[in-house]
Order: C-alpha cells, then sequence, then structure tokens
C-alpha cells in the first residue's frame, strides 16, 4: 500500500490536500506581509463592496421570480378552482375528491411563495441570509398522493 507522500499526482485526494497546503501557505505568507498595506485594505473594502452589490442584485432578482412564481401559482390556483366548480355542477364526485388535493396543494404552494417574498425582504442585503434561506430551502421535502383511489391527505408521500 503506498505511503501517503508518494500518491500519484492523479490521486484526487492528494490534488485537494496538495491545493490547500499550497493556498494555505500562499496566504500566510502574503497576509503576513499585506496586514499594514494599505493597498490590501483598499482591496479587502472593493471586494467587500462587490459582495454587498451583489447580493442586492440576487436578492432583487430572487424577489421578482417569487413573485412571478405567486402569480403564476394564483393563475393555477384559478383553473383548478374552475375544475372543482364544473365536478360540483356535474355531480363528479370522484373528481371532487382528486381535485380537493390540488386545492390544498395550492394553499400551500401560494403560502410557500408568500413565506419566502417575506424572509427575501427581511434579509434584505445580507449575504448570510441568502446562504441560510437556500440552505433552508434545499431540507424541503415533497409530498405528492400515489393513489387516489384511496382518498386524499396534505401528509401522504
Amino acid at each position: 500500500m503506498a505511503d501517503e507522500d508518494e500518491r500519484q499526482p492523479s490521486d484526487p485526494f492528494a490534488q485537494m490536500v496538495q491545493f490547500y497546503d499550497d493556498w494555505t501557505k500562499t496566504w500566510a505568507g502574503a497576509a503576513s506581509e499585506m496586514v499594514s498595506n494599505k493597498s490590501f485594505a483598499d482591496s479587502m473594502a472593493q471586494q467587500l463592496e462587490s459582495t454587498l452589490s451583489t447580493t442586492q442584485l440576487m436578492r432583487r432578482q430572487m424577489s421578482e421570480i417569487m413573485e412571478q412564481s405567486l402569480d403564476h401559482e394564483r393563475f393555477v390556483t384559478s383553473r383548478i378552482n374552475g375544475l372543482f366548480d364544473l365536478a360540483f355542477e356535474e355531480q363528479d364526485r370522484p373528481a371532487q375528491v382528486m381535485l380537493q388535493w390540488f386545492i390544498t396543494e395550492q394553499v400551500e404552494e401560494e403560502e410557500n411563495d408568500n413565506d419566502i417574498i417575506d424572509q427575501l425582504k427581511l434579509i434584505k442585503d445580507n449575504p448570510q441570509g441568502l446562504m441560510m434561506l437556500d440552505r433552508e430551502l434545499a431540507q424541503r421535502a415533497a409530498t405528492v398522493p400515489l393513489d387516489f383511489s384511496k382518498g386524499v391527505s396534505a401528509s401522504e408521500g
């Protein structure tokens, strides 16, 4: 078995270790030289300003996307409600049962969009807030019933 120092350059783990080792040495040396350097401070300020500008743009774009998503969900809700009204008029009870799940789902979808829009308003231009929201949204799980013949409930998955 090969020793860690004898790993081939094609070994991804060895490449990663080498990258971080080189990176640490580079930044440690550069940081000690630049701590008192005004151009370093100016460079960091420019990077911070750029990050804030990017964050503002991202939040604005996300807010616009979520507003468009909410508008679309409202349109879908109106179409499902129309189908439910038709099923009611025709006394098509199985269709009403199936459509009730979709109605419940649309209430949740509109509520989710409204919650995200509210969170984006609270985050303002905070990059950490956007990261936290992204993490929170990534952990959500979808629930969709597979068999409507047994009725539906919002907790089926």
